[in-house]
């Protein structure tokens, strides 16, 4: 039998739990951003950019899509690895954390 846990961190992140294969979307939940940086990274290594000066969006991690109009990241084709911290960030600073369980 397969059984899903998720495990609290002493941190204010928001627990998540998929099963390899799986996607999961990642919500920003932060109303009218209009900022020049917003990024997602994982475990502290920037993984989806946005930069309002060279009006561009890139995905710096297989599997990864940053939807600019809801500001979500999907990851699709979860693997065991891509468990860890990942976080919204406006002009460098957190303002939404998961903790990913695979």
């Amino acid at each position: 039998m397969n059984h899903l846990q998720c495990h609290s961190h002493p941190t204010d992140a928001v627990p998540v739990c998929g099963m390899t294969g799986q996607s999961i979307t990642l919500q920003a939940e932060v109303p009218n951003v209009h900022e020049e940086v917003i990024q997602w990274a994982h475990n502290n290594t920037i993984i989806a950019h946005w930069d309002e000066e060279e009006q561009q969006t890139k995905c710096l991690f297989l599997n990864t899509e940053f939807d600019k109009q809801t500001l979500s990241l999907t990851i699709s084709d979860l693997k065991s690895n891509w468990s860890g911290f990942y976080a919204f960030k406006i002009n460098n600073d957190n303002k939404v954390i998961y903790q990913v369980t695979v």
